[in-house]
């Protein structure tokens, strides 16, 4: 399998992860690693976008649900950008994913949903 890149920026307060290639069992939970280890309190919320994933597997949605868990905790927010009909969308469904975190099909749009919330609460 190939291995998978990762890319970080900020925009505002809000640390976006991009994700590209393979992420399976042989790289998850390091990528996990990388974005946990990067990600401040400051930040207001995570967004991994996914839009690049060729593939991935129960370990990398496991990583997702701890990236919740861990962010929920610290009151911060985590979004997932997927493209729809495409397989790691309907990973993510069979898994469910899609229905359990918040989901957008483009960081441009989880961004206006993060500042969206902002205003109204």
């Amino acid at each position: 399998m190939e291995s998978a890149d990762l890319r970080l920026e900020t925009a505002r307060d809000v640390v976006v992860a991009h994700l590209e290639g393979e992420l399976d069992l042989s790289n998850a939970r390091g990528v996990g690693e990388a974005i946990r280890r990067d990600l401040s309190n400051d930040a207001r919320a995570l967004v991994v976008d996914l839009t690049g994933v060729t593939y991935l597997d129960s370990a990398a949605i496991h990583v997702l649900y701890r990236l919740h868990t861990r962010l929920h905790e610290r009151a911060q927010r985590l979004w997932i950008v997927v493209a729809a009909d495409t397989p790691v969308a309907a990973t993510l469904g069979l898994a469910g994913v899609l229905t359990s975190l918040p989901t957008a099909p483009s960081v441009e749009a989880a961004l206006r949903a993060l500042g969206d919330a902002v205003e109204d609460g």
